[in-house]
């Protein structure tokens, strides 16, 4: 029998307000939520922290009438206080961070007056609120294989958090496969996600590959003009992984780079740098900008886009958008392994360290047409594989079972 996909409901659960679409799990469920609504309803379920996220969430409901908006709130002192309580468990932390009474009560509230066609779950976190709900076709966007990330951030992290971190990589590795068999379906960004939790266990029948998009409109070229000598580094700085990468540029790229072109500079654009970011603004060409209210403006100026990220899973938001600009990008094999590019082909120069990334960023920054050509592959990259209403009808295909 045919679904007339015009009558789907959709019940949403996501742990922070996808509104403003700003960092790149809200920019997904954001992305994700606001076109379904043009043709299903959606009733969002999410967790904020603050008073000011009510008002956002109003926002968020007038901006897209499609979705209604149902709020709950997560006050950060009793979810530390979870967490610690956790350390007997054999869970997540971040599942005893996201662990509420009310949040459990709203759900059962929502699947017991109203007929769903689907739950869409954003982030594993999310998942403990409907696992045992076998009745519903429930749908878990799990985004990144995210002990793949902690095992990488094991790596380099040596900070107090790393003890932190090795108990979640832990309970993670273990609790991820046991998720996936109890949802019908788990998204992921990319195949190399895919392919780790299957590697762990999961079963690959319940595994589908939903990639992210560009708004091609918003992201579209403008610059006639940029500065040649300037590259640029776009991300949520309260990241660990987008902070690691900062300080790769700032301690170690950017001085490489200035052995050749005494001039070079880049811009680290993005909320929330920590001090040991901002420590080196205004030092051998590094300006840390902090928060701005558009990118579009530094990376078009930029020659290149520097993603030496070593902490990474699925794809990186900050490649796709300045390919979708026309500006080149550097990253690192991290990066780039999860875009599905041929590389050099779609617009992508691949550096294995700091050498890697000097030779590339001043060939592009002394190349001028170089620049142009690579430019344009990446534009004709984004568009022919990843266009958000792609990944949409995908995503729905998954949620309706088709």
């Amino acid at each position: 029998m045919r679904v007339n996909l015009e009558s789907m409901r959709i019940l949403a659960l996501t742990p922070r307000l996808p509104w403003p679409p700003v960092g790149g799990d809200k920019l997904r469920a954001h992305a994700f939520l606001s076109r379904l609504s043009r043709a299903h309803a959606v009733d969002l379920l999410s967790f904020v922290e603050h008073a000011d996220e009510e008002a956002q969430a109003r926002e968020l409901a007038l901006r897209h009438p499609g979705i209604s908006v149902e709020t709950v709130r997560l006050a950060p002192w009793r979810s530390r206080a979870n967490s610690l309580l956790g350390l007997a468990s054999r869970e997540p932390l971040q599942v005893h961070y996201y662990r509420s009474a009310q949040m459990r009560a709203r759900v059962e509230a929502r699947l017991s007056s109203t007929r769903y066609d689907a739950v869409y779950v954003h982030l594993l976190r999310m998942a403990q609120y409907v696992e045992h709900h076998t009745e519903l076709r429930r749908v878990l966007d799990m985004t990144d294989a995210i002990s793949m990330v902690f095992a990488r951030a094991q790596a380099v992290r040596r900070d107090w958090f790393r003890i932190v971190n090795a108990i979640e990589w832990a309970r993670v590795r273990r609790y991820e496969p046991e998720i996936v068999r109890r949802f019908d379906a788990t998204v992921l960004i990319a195949e190399v996600d895919a392919r780790e939790l299957a590697r762990n266990g999961a079963p690959e029948k319940r595994l589908a590959v939903v990639n992210n998009g560009v708004d091609r409109k918003y992201f579209a070229p403008t610059a006639e003009t940029y500065e040649a000598r300037r590259a640029v580094f776009v991300g949520n700085l309260h990241s660990f992984a987008n902070a690691d990468a900062a300080l790769r540029i700032a301690r170690e790229i950017m001085p490489a780079i200035r052995t050749e072109l005494a001039d070079a500079s880049v811009d680290i654009v993005g909320v929330n740098p920590p001090a040991s970011v901002r420590a080196y603004s205004g030092r051998d060409g590094v300006t840390v900008t902090g928060a701005v209210d558009d990118v579009r403006p530094y990376v078009e100026r930029a020659a290149l886009s520097l993603c030496p990220v070593r902490v990474a899973g699925g794809v990186q938001n900050k490649i796709l958008e300045s390919l979708a600009l026309g500006v080149p990008v550097v990253t690192s094999a991290e990066g780039f392994e999860g875009l599905g590019a041929r590389g050099e082909e779609d617009g992508l120069l691949v550096a294995r360290d700091v050498h890697g990334f000097r030779r590339a960023s001043v060939s592009l920054m002394l190349d001028t047409a170089m620049r142009r050509e690579l430019g344009r592959r990446g534009v004709e990259f984004i568009a022919r594989c990843y266009d958000w209403d792609r990944q949409v009808a995908a995503l729905e295909a998954v949620l309706f079972g088709r």
